[in-house]
């Protein structure tokens, strides 16, 4: 929705306590294919 608010360092906080758990498994998920990548 407010996409530019995430730049913002007021709505990191926010956006980062809110997105903490689905960034965590992103995260996991890019690592995973970094090392296929590899491979």
């Amino acid at each position: 929705m407010n996409n530019d608010r995430i730049g913002h360092h007021r709505g990191r906080r926010f956006f980062s306590k809110k997105m903490n758990s689905h960034q965590k498994k992103w995260i996991n998920e890019e690592k995973r294919n970094m090392k296929f990548r590899k491979k």
